[in-house]
């Protein structure tokens, strides 16, 4: 019993400098290359997407980042989070990597998520004329003042620019991220679960 106690300890100290060193050298963009491949682009699954009435709603009835990061949410069912080409991890804090066809993974310029919810944007902005030609004919003061309180409100309402987008991709970051390294380290977490198992009763050594 005392052996095997030794023995395991050896292989657990083992496997830690394994896993420090696997921190060390852990490329994320070639971990996704090898183990990540989406039916679908990037941009492809984006343009795909439709925004709908809900989260139009979503916007004027809460706020504009409430609403985005509602509609995210649904472009991104986390259901089907294995096939996201958009992918983010604790270990990089809001950063976003994402997949083209053609090239590969690469991480995600601010830009390029500006562009995403500018994309949503503009289909608000379209809904949102759909509800004033549907309202056209009910003129009167109150109309107007909600019209162009919808208006601010799809258009980013009056906080800061700059500080509206980092708190949307702060909410997107939460909703999407996983642990890369539960993810490449699935030899660390086999290990444990079987010494956690063996040390709570649940397996036994024969001698």
């Amino acid at each position: 019993m005392v052996q095997q106690v030794h023995t395991l300890k050896g292989e657990l100290d083992d496997l830690k400098m394994w896993v420090q060193k696997q921190k060390r050298k852990c490329n994320i963009i070639d971990w996704l290359e090898k183990s990540c491949v989406p039916t679908i682009g990037y941009q492809e699954w984006v343009n795909a997407f439709v925004v709908k009435q809900d989260h139009l709603d979503k916007v004027l009835r809460n706020s504009y980042i409430e609403g985005i990061t509602y509609t995210f949410q649904k472009m991104f069912p986390i259901e089907h989070n294995e096939d996201f080409p958009i992918k983010c991890f604790e270990q990089k804090q809001n950063v976003f990597y994402i997949y083209e066809k053609e090239s590969g993974w690469k991480y995600m310029h601010p830009g390029e998520f500006e562009s995403m919810v500018l994309k949503v944007q503009k289909q608000l902005i379209s809904l949102l004329k759909l509800w004033e030609k549907n309202n056209k004919n009910k003129a009167s003061n109150q109309n107007y003042e909600l019209y162009f309180k919808y208006v601010t409100k799809v258009m980013g309402g009056k906080q800061n620019q700059e500080l509206t987008q980092k708190k949307i991709v702060s909410n997107l970051y939460d909703y999407l991220k996983y642990n890369y390294l539960i993810l490449y380290n699935k030899n660390y977490i086999t290990f444990f679960s079987f010494l956690f198992g063996w040390a709570s009763g649940k397996r036994s050594f024969e001698f």
